[in-house]
């Protein structure tokens, strides 16, 4: 398969969306955005129910794929 059918193909999210999933780049961690700044800051929510404040520098999109 060529590479530009793949990446046809991909379902993948390439920005950051308020409401959508985003993966901590050095933890692998997977978290619920609640806002999305255009300043590069995200309020991150966790698995444990805690929010906190992140740069979009450690943020990637999360691809799930089902």
């Amino acid at each position: 398969m060529s590479i530009s059918k793949q990446l046809d193909n991909c379902f993948c999210p390439v920005v950051l969306e308020q409401g959508g999933k985003a993966r901590i780049k050095y933890t692998g961690e997977i978290v619920e955005l609640g806002r999305v700044s255009v300043y590069g800051i995200s309020l991150v929510r966790f698995c444990s129910g805690s929010e906190h404040l992140m740069s979009n520098r450690f943020l990637e999109p999360a691809c799930t794929i089902h």
